[in-house]
C-alpha cells in the first residue's frame, strides 16, 4: 500500500527544510525534506513511519487475553492491602 501526500509545509525560516504530511493505512505522519545533503533520506523516513504504523495496527489487532484467575483470591488480596 503506498503513501498519499496530504500537503506540505514549508519553514519560513529554514529554506532547506519542508515538513510532507502523508497518510497511510488510515494514519498520518510526518516527515521532513531539507534538501541539503546530509539528513536522513526520504525513502528511510518513510519506511521507519510506515513501519511504525503497520507495528501499532498489527498490535490493535491482537486478541485481548481475559482475565483467568480466581475473582475471589483477587478480592481478599486488595482488601488485605487496604486493611493493611
Amino acid at each position: 500500500m503506498n503513501a498519499v501526500l496530504i500537503g506540505k509545509f514549508k519553514d519560513k525560516y529554514n529554506a532547506y527544510r519542508t515538513d510532507l504530511l502523508y497518510e497511510y493505512r488510515g494514519k498520518s505522519y510526518l516527515i521532513t525534506a531539507y534538501d541539503n545533503g546530509y539528513s536522513e533520506s526520504l525513502r528511510d523516513q518513510h519506511k521507519r513511519e510506515q513501519a511504525r504504523i503497520d507495528r501499532e495496527l498489527s498490535e490493535n489487532q491482537k486478541p485481548i487475553q481475559p482475565y483467568t484467575g480466581e475473582v475471589e483470591k483477587a478480592l481478599d488480596e486488595l482488601f488485605e492491602y487496604w486493611d493493611d
